[in-house]
């Protein structure tokens, strides 16, 4: 773009094994482009794309790509088995958390920009 800002939303869908997809998807962004936090104005997901979402906010003061690997880090072992087992697992639960105290961000702010 020419003299304006680049507006970017990020949406992630839900469905299971699709959070794994995503990370595949953001590396090939980070890798193939120079897309980073001030570019992206929203970050959504519903399912586990929210759950990808809500880390990938929480890492908004952060790099990009290392958000990412973290992202790679959470996904990369995880199967049915070892994620769900009837209820949330607790390691499941933890890793996400971990994630969100790593990369906190101060949350949403008020502004007056369009």
């Amino acid at each position: 773009m020419k003299d304006q800002e680049r507006k970017i939303a990020l949406v992630l869908s839900g469905g299971g094994s699709r959070a794994a997809y995503h990370v595949g998807a953001l590396k090939a962004i980070v890798k193939h482009s120079d897309l980073n936090y001030k570019d992206i104005t929203v970050i959504a997901g519903t399912s586990i794309g929210a759950v990808n979402s809500l880390i990938l906010g929480a890492g908004a003061n952060g790099n990009l790509s290392d958000v990412v690997e973290l992202l790679e880090g959470i996904w990369r072992n995880r199967t049915y088995r070892t994620t769900f087992t009837g209820h949330m697992s607790k390691a499941f639960l933890r890793a996400i958390q971990v994630a969100m105290l790593r990369y906190r961000s101060p949350g949403p702010v008020a502004t007056t920009k369009a």
